[in-house]
């Protein structure tokens, strides 16, 4: 049985978290068949619980479209999470979300490795295809 917790409830906010925003540019190339891949190694976000900062690693990957993704805003997004509280797999699965929303891509994916908190790290991973994020893990 799980236990309530007290913070139960309070990351609904998520979803409406002011983040700069993402933005896309038109994909000129958009019949050639290729995949993009970013890394990001320093995001940082808020533990709601602690207040402490996680630092973790992204890697996004995507088959696009019509449009790519302009990279600065890209950049603007991400570190806008520095001062965000947000759980971390929470945070992975928003950037994937808000990511496909503005891109549209085929597919795409993220690999979160965040650091270890109380000596247990975290990695998430989750896919977007077929307009739904699916096959979500954590290890």
């Amino acid at each position: 049985m799980t236990k309530k917790s007290a913070y139960s409830g309070l990351h609904r906010h998520i979803a409406h978290i002011k983040l700069p925003l993402l933005e896309a540019v038109e994909n000129i190339y958009f019949s050639k068949g290729y995949t993009v891949t970013y890394t990001y190694g320093e995001f940082t976000s808020i533990c709601p619980k602690t207040g402490l900062p996680d630092f973790g690693s992204l890697k996004i990957e995507y088959a696009p479209q019509k449009t790519v993704v302009e990279e600065k805003s890209l950049k603007l997004y991400l570190v806008g999470y520095r001062n965000a509280g947000i759980f971390k797999e929470f945070a992975a699965i928003k950037i994937l979300f808000d990511f496909c929303e503005t891109v549209k891509p085929k597919w795409a994916r993220i690999h979160a490795e965040f650091a270890p908190r109380g000596g247990i790290p975290s990695i998430i991973d989750a896919q977007f295809k077929n307009g739904k994020i699916k096959e979500i893990t954590q290890k």
